[in-house]
């Protein structure tokens, strides 16, 4: 071959730097490609931050420890703001951001952490804003523990924005502070356990203003010392209450809609008008009526046919 022809087919200088060009700017592509593909793909470079806010918000809807759990009866985790914070910068700058995903709060209460809780709900309130609040504040140990140094300082800060009260589920402490009349504009619904040494005989006026409120869950309450806006209710539960107390409720509950009844006492008891439970003669009107549950925890007796008359 001769050396023109050599020539014309061996690559010179500039092609092999070419070539070489090409073949940076292509490694470049490859190691930029990972992270082009998880920005396309990345949850936070999709959607605006409400949209991310709401969906975190549901996914942190608070189970409710009195009456949900798995097919086991286990309570369900509950995912908080910390839980989320851990996942990613971007997570976790979204969290601290929205208040609304703070405005969730769950609250098991023990007295060797008092202290620290009541510090720890200061400054988790302080991250909501004015957002409408979802609560479950619950007790470790038996209600009766707190009688000689009931958790005031906390109780105190939930009545304190009692105005943002949205759902409420807790548990009544031996302590008045849940007891008082509050403003309650926004509750829709409440869940409550009442400490049954301390519930008879005490009135309660806590939802005795709460316009919106459609649905109450009970369980040991002391029917006739609760003042609450009964002919609204559309939702009622209530567990170890007498035929007596309920017959009184039905009276009250012109419009309920749905209302279970467990572990019914089938004594009857009488008060007098400060108390005050006295057997209405009157018929029941309950023209909205569509379901009603009945359960006795014990033996039915002729006081039991009582409820319904």
């Amino acid at each position: 071959m001769s050396n023109s022809a050599k020539s014309m087919s061996e690559p010179g200088p500039c092609q092999y730097h070419s070539k070489n060009e090409m073949r940076n700017a292509l490694c470049l592509q490859l190691q930029r490609l990972p992270s082009e593909i998880n920005s396309l793909s990345s949850f936070n470079s999709l959607l605006p931050a409400e949209i991310k806010a709401a969906i975190f918000y549901k996914a942190m809807q608070l189970p409710c420890p009195l009456n949900d759990g798995d097919s086991k009866g286990e309570r369900l985790p509950v995912i908080t703001p910390f839980f989320l914070g851990k996942i990613c910068q971007d997570w976790r700058d979204l969290v601290w951001s929205s208040p609304l995903l703070w405005s969730n709060i769950h609250l098991a209460l023990t007295r060797r952490r008092c202290k620290a809780q009541a510090n720890l709900l200061r400054d988790w309130l302080s991250r909501t804003a004015s957002c409408p609040l979802s609560f479950c504040l619950t007790s470790g140990e038996e209600l009766r523990a707190w009688y000689y140094n009931p958790p005031v300082e906390i109780l105190t800060m939930f009545v304190s924005v009692s105005e943002r009260w949205k759902q409420a589920e807790f548990c009544i402490p031996p302590n008045d502070s849940f007891a008082a009349e509050i403003s309650l504009p926004l509750l829709t619904t409440a869940t409550v356990a009442f400490d049954p040494g301390y519930a008879e005989g005490h009135h309660i006026k806590l939802f005795s203003t709460a316009p919106q409120l459609s649905a109450l869950h009970f369980y040991h309450p002391w029917l006739v010392g609760i003042l609450a806006p009964w002919h609204q209710l559309q939702e009622f539960t209530s567990e170890n209450s007498s035929v007596d107390e309920i017959r009184g409720f039905l009276h009250k509950a012109s419009n309920i809609i749905r209302c279970s009844f467990r572990h019914i006492k089938c004594s009857t008891r009488t008060f007098n008008s400060s108390g005050s439970l006295v057997m209405v003669d009157q018929p029941l009107v309950l023209n909205r009526l569509e379901y009603i549950e009945l359960w006795f925890g014990a033996s039915v007796n002729m006081a039991s046919t009582r409820i319904l008359e």
